[in-house]
């Protein structure tokens, strides 16, 4: 216990009524500073409520699986970029004939202008390949083999069938805003259902979702 008139600390069990500095202690006020304390590690507990475990083998087969696709799609980019490269060397040609010399785009627009707009055209690709691909996240939590598991609440639910689904997430201890679905995995959750989702801690890739996942209610086991 603390004066609150000087800030002398006086321990517990002294039964003193007074402070050296004059000041009349309350006697309720121990139980004032053990509440305080008491409710402050409550609210640390209630925080820190992520459920870490390992990968199980089914789960490192899902990982690797995603991995593949990122890994197609990286290729498919680089691809798309390598052949405009070679396009700026193929000679143009008009509807007409060689109206423009067969000179090529290189040529045509210069050489400097042409590769200052491959480096900016490689830049933009790069950028939003780095920001929107999960390939190296997901070798990150492959190399780290482990999943977290979260209860919170389906905020809204945005996509379709040709493109996937998104299901946003109220705040929850992961602080994860969403999680993405393929149209041929998508569960049958709505916005308000509680969920309990076991996935990846960097990718945020689903591993399993249990659906009406309260205390109180009989829970139904989905394994994607």
């Amino acid at each position: 216990m603390r004066c609150k008139q000087c800030g002398q600390y006086i321990p517990e069990g002294l039964e003193i009524k007074q402070c050296f500095c004059g000041f009349e202690l309350q006697e309720d006020s121990f139980q004032v500073e053990n509440e305080l304390i008491t409710n402050e590690s409550k609210t640390v507990e209630e925080k820190v409520q992520i459920k870490t475990e390992l990968l199980t083998r089914k789960q490192k087969e899902r990982v690797n699986g995603r991995i593949e696709q990122e890994q197609k799609g990286l290729l498919a980019i680089g691809c798309f970029y390598v052949i405009m490269i070679i396009v700026t060397f193929i000679p143009l040609y008009s509807r007409r004939g060689r109206d423009l010399g067969g000179l090529s785009a290189m040529e045509f627009f210069g050489y400097i202008p042409t590769t200052l707009f491959l480096i900016i055209v490689g830049a933009i690709i790069f950028f939003f390949t780095i920001r929107w691909t999960k390939y190296f996240k997901l070798k990150k939590d492959l190399e780290e083999k482990q999943s977290i598991t979260i209860l919170t609440k389906v905020s809204y639910i945005s996509g379709d069938a040709k493109k996937g689904y998104e299901v946003f997430l109220e705040k929850n201890e992961a602080n994860i805003p969403k999680v993405f679905f393929e149209f041929y995995e998508f569960p049958q959750i709505k916005k308000g259902d509680f969920v309990e989702l076991t996935l990846t801690p960097n990718a945020h890739l689903v591993l399993s979702i249990v659906l009406d996942a309260k205390p109180t209610l009989k829970r139904d086991f989905r394994v994607i």
